[in-house]
């Protein structure tokens, strides 16, 4: 009898160990796509904040692309650079102008107005992520009625971020009328 209920108590612990060890796999899976979910996101939120400044300024200097160009095809004589790395020097370049262009000519209150035409419910004013090779990086906003893209640091991580697939953290500053559940944000 002693040896059966030594038994029993075997494998009523090794059931409740199989059980923890499954509620913490489903929710590590859970927090990665949660993750996921938000860096997906936050980064169509910044494309939609930014897009129209970058469309503005490309209009406004055409031979921005040019120049681009020109200094790829140069570090491409350096050093060898695949389509990717390209693409990678092109965005942070063309981010350098638009954070240039944005945090001298756009007012914060400015860009609010743009997140709501855009029908956005909101606006990122904090980021913070875990990079691919165990670097990480992140920057906020100087309060809630700013927008991260007025930032010039925003623009120097922006690139960076959109590489990496993950979100460590994220602070969203909502519009109240998205809030309540309003025809124009649901």
């Amino acid at each position: 009898m002693d040896d059966q209920g030594t038994r029993y108590r075997k494998s009523v612990s090794i059931g409740a160990v199989s059980y923890t060890h499954l509620d913490v796999y489903k929710r590590q899976v859970y927090e990665r796509a949660l993750k996921k979910n938000l860096f997906t996101s936050c980064v169509e939120m910044n494309r939609k904040l930014v897009e129209d400044y970058e469309d503005q300024l490309l209009e406004k200097m055409p031979p921005i692309k040019k120049h681009i160009n020109n200094i790829k095809n140069n570090i491409g004589k350096v050093v060898h650079l695949t389509t990717n790395d390209k693409e990678k020097i092109e965005k942070k370049i063309l981010s350098t102008c638009v954070s240039e262009y944005m945090t001298k000519a756009v007012k914060p209150s400015e860009l609010q107005k743009k997140a709501l035409e855009k029908g956005l419910q909101g606006y990122p004013t904090k980021i913070k992520f875990d990079g691919l090779d165990s670097s990480s990086g992140g920057t906020r906003s100087s309060n809630r009625n700013s927008p991260l893209p007025i930032h010039e640091i925003f623009h120097s991580i922006n690139t960076s971020f959109v590489y990496f697939g993950t979100i460590k953290e994220c602070r969203i500053a909502w519009f109240n009328n998205c809030l309540l559940y309003t025809s124009r944000c649901v």
